[in-house]
């Protein structure tokens, strides 16, 4: 009654039913507090229809130089699904970056090394948004983060 699985299917099958016009048969298989909504039906056929292929991966590339002691990058996941970030520190510079919800509570925290990078992975469940924080330990230079997500 519970199945999330079984929910979808019967979600589909109302889905296809009002459609085609046809008089929806009875909402028995799964419990009534997973019938979908007008707009549960509108998103699930638009998953449907244009179905996610895959993660993405876009490059923010920065500095840390003089008094610039932090950069704050948000990063929107629209997706559930696997969240991965990669920092990359250049020649001197010694990184420490941060990855939290807007609540403010840390997902991962990591120090990365000159010349080396350092790699997060988390699970997006329901979370539309993360914080990163690339912080200045020690020296001055540039850095890369590479983010893939659903």
């Amino acid at each position: 009654m519970l199945n999330p699985g079984e929910a979808f299917a019967e979600s589909y099958r109302v889905l296809n039913q009002h459609k085609l016009g046809l008089v929806e048969t009875p909402w028995d298989i799964v419990d009534r507090s997973l019938y979908p909504t007008a707009q549960s039906l509108g998103l699930l056929e638009q998953d449907v229809t244009s179905p996610w292929t895959r993660p993405t991966t876009t490059a923010y590339r920065g500095s840390l130089r003089g008094g610039t002691r932090s950069r704050t990058i948000s990063v929107a996941t629209g997706l559930d699904g696997s969240l991965r970030l990669d920092l990359r520190a250049s020649s001197g510079l010694r990184l420490r970056f941060r990855v939290s919800v807007p609540s403010g509570r840390a997902v991962a925290t990591r120090t990365v090394a000159a010349s080396h990078d350092s790699r997060v992975s988390t699970t997006i469940c329901g979370q539309r948004t993360y914080s990163v924080r690339v912080s200045r330990l020690r020296g001055a230079g540039a850095f890369t983060l590479t983010v893939t997500k659903p």
